[in-house]
């Protein structure tokens, strides 16, 4: 056999082995972390005398590290104070605490679920407040992709292979050039 069909067949068994890589794709699966941050309040508010204002939000299932930063500014009324209450659905606190003047406080929640976050003056039997609140919750979402990957490796073999049948296909083009010369020759020098 010549060389030139040896590096043929060589190609085609490469590009043979890269369909096969090709056509057996293996499966990956990719975990992403997604940041999700959500205003939930932004306002300046008059709260009355046994009163409060409430926000409700959600914690997606699937979340991670939940937690609501909030930030309060009580501008005047009284001794200047308000409760910052979080609550779940089913009505148990998570936080809790009496602000005087200014807070900004990082409230590290449970879990997924539906919560409430109240700014309250229900305390005051007297005094109106007023104050301002900013409440923005933070959470990551782990999603899981799988994909179908086709391996570098098949790419590889198939432009191989082609490389090879090409190459296969220039020597046996050059080999028979060489023996049309060569025939030309020595039927030119048989006349």
């Amino acid at each position: 056999m010549r060389p030139e069909s040896k590096i043929a067949i060589l190609g085609l068994l490469l590009i043979a082995a890269g369909a096969f890589f090709t056509l057996n794709p293996s499966t990956v699966r990719k975990t992403i972390v997604v940041p999700h941050e959500y205003t939930i309040a932004d306002t300046k508010l008059s709260i009355d005398p046994g009163h409060y204002y409430y926000w409700d939000f959600t914690v997606p299932p699937g979340s991670v590290d939940p937690r609501l930063h909030v930030i309060v500014t009580v501008y005047s009324g009284g001794n200047k104070d308000v409760d910052v209450i979080v609550l779940t659905s089913g009505g148990e606190k998570v936080y809790s605490e009496r602000i005087a003047g200014f807070a900004e406080r990082d409230i590290l929640l449970p879990g997924p679920g539906d919560y409430q976050l109240r700014l309250s003056n229900a305390f005051s039997l007297v005094t109106t407040k007023y104050a301002s609140i900013h409440a923005t919750l933070y959470y990551k979402e782990s999603i899981t992709k799988t994909e179908q990957q086709v391996s570098g490796l098949a790419d590889g073999l198939i432009g191989l292979g082609l490389a090879l049948l090409v190459l296969g296909g220039i020597i046996a083009s050059i080999r028979a050039a060489k023996q049309s010369a060569k025939a030309f020759k020595e039927g030119l020098q048989g006349a």
